[in-house]
Order: structure tokens, then C-alpha cells, then sequence
């Protein structure tokens, strides 16, 4: 189901709950992303209001949570990441892998490392210049262990 079914479908269930009205909705968007229309948001902007009715719908009863490992393993984690730097976040998850199936922790401790207060809480979120510079370091790190590049 696209982001925008599925954010005027559970808009609809919150709304026969009496959770939600039209103006109730115009506002969570417009405080969400600064536009008041579904239709004028970035795929990007849409993502994050859906993450956010997916969570409105567990906590008013109208979905069950997600539990499944998939879900588990990242827990804690942004789920919403800058499309852009989507192939750079699975370059470092290999190298992660490629370093002895290190945690994306590890990578966010890089980065802290590197940048300190301006690093960002988890790399997935960092920008394209602190993402690069991040597999460079991984790079490094694996020719010094001896591992293969990816």
C-alpha cells in the first residue's frame, strides 16, 4: 500500500474512533512537513507523517505493533533516511559486515569519534560529506585488518 492510501486509511479509522478530524489531520501535516495536503509532500516528507500514523494507530488501537525480528534487529533506529544516501548506508553496512559483523553502533561511534558534537545520533542521518568521509574510514580500517574492500 502506498504512503498516502495508507495514511488516509488509518486518518479514516482514527476519524470513526473520534480521535481525528479533517482539521485535526491539516494540522498534525502541517506541523509534520509545513504543507496541509498529502499530495503536495515529498516522497521523503510522506515517509516520516506515515511513521507517524503508523504510531497513532498502535497507540489508539487501530493497528497492532510491528514485532517481527526484521523490526526487532532495528530497533531504535531511524527508519527514515535521506533517499540520497540510501546505496552509501548499504556500502557501510557491508563494511560493518566485512569488519566481523560489527554493529551499526560501532559505525555511529566512528563518526562521534570523528566529528564530536556535530556528529550526528546515528549515522544513517548524517549528511553525504560525514557519510563519505565515514566509508573512507571504514575503508582504512579494513585494508588495516587485512579484509576485503567493498
Amino acid at each position: 500500500m502506498n504512503h498516502i492510501a495508507a495514511i488516509h486509511t488509518i486518518k479514516a479509522q482514527l476519524a470513526k474512533q473520534g480521535v481525528m478530524t479533517d482539521e485535526d489531520y491539516r494540522a498534525l501535516l502541517l506541523q509534520l512537513t509545513g504543507k496541509s495536503s498529502s499530495k503536495d509532500l515529498s516522497p521523503l516528507a510522506l515517509a516520516k507523517v506515515r511513521e507517524h500514523f503508523d504510531k497513532l494507530a498502535v497507540q489508539h488501537g487501530v493497528a497492532k505493533p510491528k514485532t517481527s525480528a526484521r523490526f526487532a534487529a532495528a530497533e531504535g533506529r531511524p527508519r527514515i533516511v535521506d533517499v540520497a544516501n540510501i546505496s552509501m548506508i548499504k556500502k557501510v553496512r557491508a563494511q560493518l559486515i566485512a569488519l566481523g559483523k560489527k554493529p551499526d553502533s560501532y559505525a555511529d561511534g566512528v563518526l562521534q569519534q570523528m566529528y564530536g558534537a556535530q556528529a550526528p545520533q546515528f549515522y544513517e542521518l548524517a549528511p553525504w560529506d560525514k557519510m563519505a568521509s565515514l566509508i573512507s574510514a571504514l575503508t582504512r580500517q579494513q585494508e588495516r585488518a587485512g579484509g576485503m574492500k567493498y
